[in-house]
């Protein structure tokens, strides 16, 4: 299930930039985002206990203006590296699917909604899932030099919630993006 959402989002992705890149002029953009931070799970209902660590992501971004301060946006962020469960052996991995909107000039602010599929691996893994998430991000897009191409490095947190787990993941990502 996993591959398939992520193989679907990848598709919708290239989708998106390859029409995004024929549409030069109108605003629209790209952007790949690595970012590091802290993450956080809490793992089960009964009696939880929690595992927090270093946390790696690679995201990519498609913005959509629909006015000159605001755009709407759908991002993918893969978190690989792993939380492990403090009950036995048992690891999980998150990809983010979110869409959102993003409002302001050169500071952003960015709420988004959707989901965080959810990868387990180890001996007592559970079957991979999915969960309602919500994420929020704060940041700036500075062009570079006079051309379409921009910096924006930004902080978000993003958190979810299902059965038996929930996670809080906290990132700082310097995005590097192309508008047209």
């Amino acid at each position: 299930m996993l591959r398939r959402g992520l193989s679907l989002t990848l598709f919708a992705v290239f989708v998106l930039a390859t029409s995004a890149v024929g549409q030069e002029g109108s605003g629209v953009g790209l952007r790949v985002v690595p970012g590091v931070g802290y993450a956080s799970a809490s793992f089960g209902d009964n009696s939880p206990r929690s595992s927090s660590g270093f946390a790696f992501a690679l995201g990519g971004m498609a913005l959509f203006p629909v006015s000159s301060s605001t755009d709407i946006t759908i991002e993918a962020t893969w978190r690989p590296t792993k939380l492990d469960n403090p009950h036995f052996d048992e690891s999980y991995t998150s990809v983010y699917l979110m869409a959102g909107v993003e409002f302001g000039g050169s500071v952003y602010f960015r709420p988004a909604l959707g989901v965080d599929l959810q990868h387990f691996s180890g001996a007592f893994a559970a079957d991979d899932g999915a969960a309602p998430a919500i994420a929020l991000a704060v940041g700036t897009e500075k062009p570079i030099g006079a051309g379409p191409w921009h910096l924006a490095p930004e902080g978000s947190a993003r958190f979810s919630v299902t059965s038996g787990l929930s996670s809080f993941v906290l990132l700082f990502s310097v995005g590097v993006g192309w508008r047209g």
